[in-house]
């Protein structure tokens, strides 16, 4: 807004008081309209908030949504190797009271040990250079079909080609693609457990990470469970 020098109009300044008081309500009026340019802009700003939280709900109720699917529950039992993990667990390495614990310990050594893989950039597929992240990209229909609606261009730095890495949200597609940052770890890795047959949540922190809880009947508690640091209830970790 515009600024409004306040002047001392007394008559006793040298002004007539007709003049004094056009001039008194006129500052006035700008004060009153500042003020109510403030409050608009503070209440835009509320409203701009508001609307970030909802949406930022709504997705997140579409995003735990797709666990539920009889579909997307099948197809990870079909990557998880469950009788190499029940044998894993049955040895007890780590020395937890409840087999249902272990299994999960378990599956967070096999998830990040053998199979997700966390990218910052991709390497170059045609000459194995590194490549740098140079910006987003128009996602195709068969992208956002998975829920792909971010995608990134990495471009190498020795012959300069374009790789496209599309944000999948799809826990089916990072399935197939096992690669991506902590919200596509946190969320192929919740949907592994549910299949399972764990009752899990997904847990996004809007300070830039996300991981996954999962019930342990034995401690009658949600266990922090990370699998991008391969760590089961240390809910600290982050302070």
């Amino acid at each position: 807004p515009c600024q409004f020098q306040e002047l001392d109009c007394r008559p006793s300044k040298g002004l007539s008081a007709a003049v004094c008081k056009e001039l008194q309500a006129k500052q006035k009026e700008h004060k009153a309209r500042v003020a109510k340019q403030q409050e608009e802009a503070s209440a835009q700003q509320r409203l701009t908030a508001e609307q970030k939280m909802t949406s930022s709900i709504s997705q997140g109720c579409k995003q735990v949504a797709q666990y539920s699917s009889a579909v997307a529950q099948r197809r990870a039992l079909e990557v998880l190797p469950v009788a190499t993990l029940r044998e894993r667990a049955a040895a007890n390495p780590q020395k937890l009271d409840s087999p249902a614990d272990e299994l999960i310990v378990q599956l967070l050594h096999w998830f990040k040990g053998e199979f997700f893989t966390w990218v910052d950039t991709l390497p170059c597929p045609r000459c194995g250079a590194g490549t740098t992240n140079t910006g987003m990209t128009q996602p195709t229909p068969e992208e956002l079909a998975w829920g792909g609606s971010r995608v990134e261009v990495h471009t190498c730095t020795e012959c300069g080609l374009d790789t496209r890495f599309p944000r999948y949200n799809s826990p089916v597609k990072l399935l197939e693609t096992r690669r991506g940052r902590c919200g596509e770890w946190a969320n192929c890795f919740t949907l592994c457990c549910i299949a399972l047959g764990y009752e899990a949540r997904w847990v996004h922190d809007h300070t830039d990470h996300v991981w996954s809880e999962v019930w342990s009947e034995a401690q009658q508690k949600f266990v922090m469970c990370d699998p991008c640091e391969d760590t089961y209830d240390q809910p600290l970790l982050y302070e």
